[in-house]
This record gives structure tokens, sequence and C-alpha cells, in this order.
């Protein structure tokens, strides 16, 4: 699907709902729907890796790095209520994993 919304475009290949939280399950985010402040779990996934944030415009909102095989608490808690897309990257920039969050206040 591609969107173009303020002058941003955003592709989306597939789909996506709050129990599709990637398409390789090595990552989890939880308790989804959050407040903002949720914890990401990545097992399996070795090395440093790069978390971002999307809102449902295409926009990257935050980023930051996170450890592999850790679980890792986020607290974007002063973001809007909303549906957000995240991926995490690899230290080469490759997609790892993706998915989405809903954020309820």
């Amino acid at each position: 699907m591609k969107k173009n919304i303020d002058g941003v475009i955003a592709f989306w290949s597939s789909p996506m709902g709050i129990n599709e939280l990637n398409e390789k399950k090595n990552t989890e985010i939880y308790p989804n729907p959050n407040s903002g402040e949720f914890t990401i779990s990545m097992r399996g996934i070795p090395g440093k890796t790069l978390l971002e944030v999307y809102n449902i415009a295409g926009q990257l909102i935050y980023t930051t790095p996170v450890m592999g095989g850790t679980n890792s608490p986020i607290d974007i808690g002063d973001r809007a209520a909303g549906e957000y897309l995240y991926r995490i990257l690899s230290e080469s920039g490759k997609l790892i994993s993706k998915g989405m969050f809903v954020i309820c206040k």
C-alpha cells in the first residue's frame, strides 16, 4: 500500500494488526496496547540494533539503539494516542523485524 500524506510517501507491503507484531516473530512489544511505555523483547537477535518508530503518516518520530537478546524498556509516553509502526535494523541497516503497536491514553 502507498500513502501520500502531506508530501510524505510511506510504503507498507502487508496489513498489520495488533497481534501480528512482526514477520519473523523474533521481537515482541508488551504490553500492546500501551501508554507509550513498553518493553521490546528481542530474542535470537545478536548484537547491536536500532529501533525506529514511525507515526501512521510514515514520519520517523523516535529512534534508539537497543541490544539484541535483551528486554529494553522504551518510553515515548509524550506521543499522542494512535497506531505506530516500528522497525528493528541491524548495524548494517538490514531490516530484522517490523510491526505495529498502539498507544492508548
